[in-house]
């Protein structure tokens, strides 16, 4: 029998924050299976739960992208411990899509981190999820270079996650690298 559904892949740790102190959190790193109608609704539910400006957002060119079946690879940071043959869109921290360019190289097409919990919310539950789901993806990906085009008010963020600004990539982007040990 065949299913179709989110796969996990292994878990990250994030930081939950409460009234008292920051403490961790054990969440799980999937990978979206661009051809379960599931997965899909998930990702387009999570949009539509993440936009605050009617059609904006990465999260929504993340679900136009799994709409078009490429070869692009989608994953989430999830509190969803199990049940992944129905992601629940709830629970999703983290969304990001990831191109191969060769052999040794990624790039990150897009990475979006729920607004509610960004750090600078008023009062987010979670933090660290964008180094969580950096981390996840350096591990999936621990041989290979990885590179991103970052918006400049992001650029800190991806130095202290390991990455170093390799130039511009148009606009006001950077080009960001993180090299793998070969």
């Amino acid at each position: 029998m065949l299913t179709f559904q989110a796969n996990y892949l292994n878990s990250a740790s994030i930081q939950r924050i409460n009234a008292y102190k920051p403490c961790t959190k054990k969440v799980a790193f999937v990978e979206i299976n661009p051809h379960s109608t599931s997965d899909i609704l998930a990702i387009h539910k999570t949009a539509i739960n993440w936009d605050k400006n009617g059609g904006e957002g990465l999260a929504y060119d993340i679900c136009h992208s799994v709409n078009k079946k490429t070869k692009d690879r989608f994953f989430a940071i999830t509190t969803q411990k199990t049940g992944f043959e129905q992601l629940d869109y709830r629970q999703i921290l983290s969304l990001a899509q990831v191109k191969t360019k060769n052999k040794n190289e990624e790039f990150i097409e897009y990475l979006q981190v729920d607004p509610e919990n960004k750090k600078k919310a008023e009062n987010p539950n979670f933090s660290h999820i964008g180094t969580a789901m950096l981390d996840s993806i350096k591990q999936l990906f621990y041989k290979k270079h990885i590179e991103l085009d970052s918006l400049k008010t992001a650029i800190p963020f991806y130095l202290r996650n390991g990455f170093i600004d390799i130039g511009s990539a148009g606009g006001t982007e950077r080009r960001m690298r993180w090299e793998a040990s070969l």
